[in-house]
């Protein structure tokens, strides 16, 4: 478990409060879009009859969506009925990439560029303040970063929480020019950090580097041709990653992980306490080479505590294009006409590249042990969708 301590210098509210309206002045399109739009959602969890999600591209705040449907397995994120609710004192911190709720009741939400956590300062609060910073060792390099975080009551309301720094090759344009096809090409392995917070905790500091894990991912290897199919070189590979014709470069598809959540099964008589991972795949075509990323995976992955994958992964759009398929009249005839129109385009994009353009980017349980909700980011189309899935017996 990583050490914890406390925070000698914590950033008050008076400084983020004057930091954000110099930066508001100063950039005022850094301040979010207007109205309830929601674009490049990052991170969803459910909090009662609510979801709650939060975006890389808002600052300063999450939203909520009340589940007017609970039987739902497609949820659309209605512009029109979503809520902002703001961060007093937290405005200018951004970059959110996951949204969690605590044991002991009170929202938090993960930042990648001050790989941080913050939440309420109490349940209930309008004023937030840091939960836990984590070591420079988890920073971002190339646009990797902090991902996805995830929490497990602990009794007296305390919170064990599970972070993940996501890998996967480094995005080369936010690297220096200099370095990018000399550091871009080589795909970094995800990190799980685990930690308990206790109740009502504050300004934590945890810096116990030698604590982290790594996740073990599968791997895709090129023929070094790119009129040949992909080699698989690893014996664990999920079966959604089976060979097929590519025109990328010959450079691997390499997972990254996106986000997780808590998760805790059967096998026989023993009872595993792990996560569930999403696991998703892309390339590094060679800067300057006219060839485009390419996103090839999506996976749901089991872990155990120490980074090693359980039993068989599940392909992730195998699940939800039936989803959407089943989707009916009298279902989308709840929903306002924007809605409807945009199932019908997002529909039809994902159609049109075999659903390889979905970018999952969010997860939590919808209900614990039974089925989890799911949220991706800006492609295909904003407004977007939420997906529940059931998760298969033997998992559960």
């Amino acid at each position: 478990m990583a050490a914890i301590m406390k925070i000698n210098k914590p950033i008050t509210t008076c400084l983020l409060i004057t930091l954000v309206m110099q930066i508001h002045f100063a950039y005022p399109a850094f301040a979010g879009s207007q109205g309830n739009q929601i674009t490049e959602i990052s991170g969803v969890a459910r909090q009662g009859s609510r979801l709650l999600f939060v975006s890389d591209d808002e600052p300063g705040c999450y939203f909520e969506l009340k589940i007017e449907d609970a039987a739902a397995s497609v949820i659309p994120i209605d512009p029109d009925k979503l809520k902002r609710i703001p961060m007093k004192g937290c405005e200018a911190v951004s970059d959110f990439e996951s949204i969690v709720v605590l044991a002991d009741g009170r929202v938090a939400v993960l930042s990648e560029d001050l790989h941080a956590l913050y939440s309420q300062t109490s349940v209930g609060s309008k004023t937030w303040g840091v939960l836990a910073k984590f070591n420079q060792t988890v920073t971002e390099f190339g646009n990797r970063g902090l991902e996805g975080a995830a929490t497990l009551a602990l009794p007296n309301s305390a919170s064990r929480i599970a972070v993940v720094w996501e890998g996967g090759y480094p995005a080369l344009t936010s690297l220096p020019e200099q370095i990018q096809n000399a550091l871009g090409h080589g795909p970094l392995q995800p990190i799980l950090i685990v930690a308990d917070v206790p109740r009502n905790a504050s300004e934590l500091f945890i810096n116990d580097s030698a604590s982290y894990r790594v996740l073990q991912t599968p791997k895709i290897k090129d023929a070094g041709n790119s009129n040949v199919a992909p080699i698989i070189v690893d014996s664990e590979l999920p079966k959604s990653a089976e060979p097929s014709p590519q025109t990328a470069p010959p450079f691997a598809q390499r997972y990254r992980a996106p986000d997780l959540v808590w998760h805790i099964w059967s096998e026989g008589k023993d009872v595993d306490t792990g996560l569930i991972v999403i696991l998703s795949s892309e390339n590094a075509p060679l800067r300057g080479s006219g060839a485009k990323r390419e996103y090839k995976y999506k996976d749901f992955q089991r872990y155990d505590l120490q980074g090693k994958p359980v039993g068989n992964s599940i392909e992730i759009n195998a699940l939800v294009k039936p989803l959407f398929e089943s989707v009916s009249q009298m279902q989308t005839a709840k929903w306002s006409s924007r809605m409807r129109e945009q199932f019908k385009k997002v529909k039809a994009l994902l159609d049109e590249k075999n659903w390889e353009n979905v970018n999952w980017e969010g997860l939590d349980w919808f209900v614990r042990g039974q089925s989890l909700v799911l949220v991706y980011d800006s492609e295909p189309s904003d407004p977007p969708f939420a997906v529940v899935i059931a998760i298969p017996d033997n998992w559960k």
